[in-house]
């Protein structure tokens, strides 16, 4: 075995601890991008949660305060 031989070893051994590096890098950074949009998804949900009740309650109010206006002019048409 020459000194040619374990010098080839060595680059092939460097190339590919490089390569199994940069595959862990890839699995580590795809995991945080999901573990971000996780945590995107759950506070928006949070916040929609938050939210929802008293947009709820304002849009009844709405619809009946609109149905109350739409009864009062029909009646209003009515009596002319």
């Amino acid at each position: 075995m020459s000194l040619d031989d374990v010098l080839f070893g060595v680059i092939i051994g460097g190339a590919g601890l490089s390569a199994a590096h940069f595959r862990s890098e890839y699995i580590r950074w795809r995991e945080h991008g999901a573990a971000e949009r996780r945590k995107e998804t759950s506070m928006r949900q949070l916040h929609m949660h938050r939210l929802s009740p008293r947009e709820g309650a304002d849009s009844i109010r709405n619809v009946v305060h609109f149905e109350t206006l739409a009864d009062l002019e029909s009646s209003a048409d009515r009596e002319r």
